[in-house]
């Protein structure tokens, strides 16, 4: 999978996958509604892991929709 973009930092390259770039988006847009959902009772529904995952979940289902 080709890496976009790339930014040159010092000795450092540091690149991102498309799809960890919609993941990203995602993530983003997960955290910033958590305060948004009080009706949510697993604790484990707040848990880094868990958003991480989703956040891959919604960029695979991108990554797919753009196939389209």
């Amino acid at each position: 999978m080709k890496e976009f973009p790339t930014y040159f930092t010092g000795k450092h390259a540091l690149s991102m996958t498309l799809r960890d770039y919609f993941a990203a988006k995602a993530m983003q847009a997960d955290i910033g509604t958590i305060s948004k959902k009080p009706n949510i009772v697993d604790e484990s529904y707040y848990d880094m892991e868990n958003i991480s995952e989703r956040a891959y979940a919604m960029a695979d289902a991108m990554m797919e929709a753009r196939k389209k």
